[in-house]
């Protein structure tokens, strides 16, 4: 009996397993621990934003305690899955490892995607769209298990191995409602078969299910189409910037500045009293371009950063052509700061600012949630400092006092594994006694409910149009 139950687990195990099984080299445990100590050690010297927002002591202990866990020879997605919580622990969602190229183009030839989308409410987790052949699986039911394992369970451990900006939480719930089967894969398991449990309508019960490949999973409508919007509806205009990367835009076949001083233009000519500012999804790009939107839309002077700054490590290494572009960083306490060029308009944002041309002066409301990264929540934290608009949705991913970013060289490990380490620290010109370690806050709260997500009903939209209305 015992040999059975031994050969029928065996069996469980290899029809999980993908059908082309990547063998993998195994490193052994005390070079594993000794090269990561060195990672962090270096990370430390030369990251700005390192201990921004948890202790040296702090983060040296969960160090420690991740390093202690590595007792046998791991593979490289071992090392992977060990040392993602502790980058993550960092609170910067620019700062991350990665798998090696190698590995990740030999997944996508893989059918082990979980074939749905959830949505995450607290420690559970909804059925939103359903990419399985099994027709039965019903949208709206909720995910109890996977694979023997509690959906509090997973979403735990991913919710710790999702970098984010201080101590948010709203970008990695939106991160999950799109790629739960990405984050599941990359963090649980690689396997080809999904056994679920499912409660719909009060009533439990059990799917098998067959891992997809990524090409089974729809592109967002939020990641189609033109990046930039604009329309005029009779008192009220809405504004949709979805990107601040050149190449984004720029394969829209559209132009930024072009775009927005047209928009404004007409703004300002009929006179539009109300402005609808879509930034949700917006995960960033260039700062100038999140910095000339501002000016779009403040009808006074201000302060856009309050400083730019690096590590003494990093500083000193600038030298030669580098040194004359940027002009090398002074000392403050102790970091250095960047000061302003002749050859570069990088650092110029801490300067006080001016209103642009045909700048909006009617009623602005801005539409948010935590997929607004980078740059995007550097714009809108300045506007909720300046008392500016109306936000609403739900808090930005980016941090509300800024975030570490700018030159990010990425680092091959011996293992294969790659390390993005951004240099530059990044601090709004906001109070930083407010929302610290969190994003900018919405006015008004508003969270899809299950059966929005379903029926992709925009509810944030819905919202604010509500509200002008009511306020007339």
């Amino acid at each position: 009996m015992r040999n059975l139950l031994i050969s029928i687990f065996f069996l469980l195990i290899i029809e999980n397993l993908p059908a082309q099984q990547l063998r993998l080299p195994a490193y052994p445990a005390d070079s594993v621990r000794q090269g990561s100590r060195e990672l962090f050690t270096e990370l430390s010297r030369k990251h700005p934003g390192f201990y921004r927002y948890h202790a040296k002591a702090v983060m040296d202990a969960f160090v420690d305690s991740t390093l202690q866990t590595m007792r046998d020879s791991l593979t490289e997605v071992q090392i992977y899955r060990k040392l993602k919580p502790v980058f993550a622990k960092i609170g910067c969602l620019h700062t991350d490892i990665s798998t090696s190229p190698a590995y990740q183009s030999w997944l996508k030839s893989t059918n082990t995607l979980l074939p749905v989308r959830v949505l995450v409410q607290g420690q559970r987790a909804f059925i939103t769209h359903n990419y399985s052949s099994d027709s039965t699986l019903l949208t709206g039911s909720e995910l109890l298990a996977v694979n023997g394992v509690a959906t509090a369970a997973i979403i735990r451990q991913l919710m710790a191995a999702i970098p984010a900006d201080g101590y948010n939480q709203s970008e990695k719930i939106l991160l999950l409602q799109y790629n739960f089967a990405d984050w599941y894969r990359a963090i649980c398991e690689v396997t080809e078969r999904f056994h679920l449990l499912i409660r719909t309508g009060g009533m439990e019960k059990e799917y098998l299910l067959n891992g997809v490949n990524g090409t089974a999973f729809p592109v967002p409508a939020a990641r189609q189409g033109e990046r930039l919007r604009f329309q005029v509806r009779d008192s009220l205009a809405v504004l949709t910037i979805r990107s601040f990367a050149k190449s984004e835009i720029k394969a829209a076949g559209q132009h930024y500045k072009s775009f927005l001083r047209k928009a404004f233009k007409k703004l300002n000519t009929q006179q539009v009293p109300c402005l609808v500012l879509d930034l949700r999804y917006n995960t960033g790009g260039t700062d100038a371009r999140a910095a000339l939107l501002c000016s779009y839309l403040m009808n006074a002077p201000y302060r856009y950063w309050n400083r730019i700054e690096a590590t003494r490590a990093f500083a000193e290494s600038i030298k030669g052509l580098a040194g004359l572009i940027y002009r090398k960083p002074v000392p403050t306490d102790s970091l250095y700061q960047w000061r302003k060029s002749r050859f570069t308009r990088e650092f110029d944002f801490y300067e006080p600012q001016r209103p642009a041309k045909y700048n909006y002066t009617g009623k602005l409301f801005v539409l948010i949630n935590g997929l607004c990264l980078s740059s995007c929540g550097d714009l809108a934290a300045v506007l909720s400092h300046n008392k500016r608009a109306v936000f609403v949705g739900q808090e930005t991913g980016g941090g509300y006092q800024g975030n570490t970013s700018g030159l990010m060289p990425v680092v091959e490990l011996p293992t294969g594994l790659t390390v993005t380490v951004p240099l530059l620290k990044y601090t709004t010109a906001v109070d930083p006694g407010v929302n610290h370690g969190r994003g900018t806050m919405p006015d008004h709260p508003v969270v899809p409910t299950v059966q929005e997500v379903v029926e992709g009903t925009d509810a944030e939209m819905k919202y604010v149009l509500d509200l002008i209305h009511k306020k007339r």
